[in-house]
């Protein structure tokens, strides 16, 4: 399904390291979702 491509695309394109993150992605609206890796940055990275 459309979440499952949006998994697919995450894995396959540096969708958070653009914006300064590790790859790590969630699955939301069908997009890219970098909001919890974020959270992980600011509190490890």
């Amino acid at each position: 399904g459309k979440c499952a491509d949006a998994w697919k695309s995450c894995d396959n394109l540096p969708c958070c390291v653009v914006n300064g993150y590790s790859r790590t992605c969630m699955c939301s609206a069908n997009r890219c979702n970098c909001e919890e890796t974020k959270k992980l940055r600011e509190h490890f990275g």
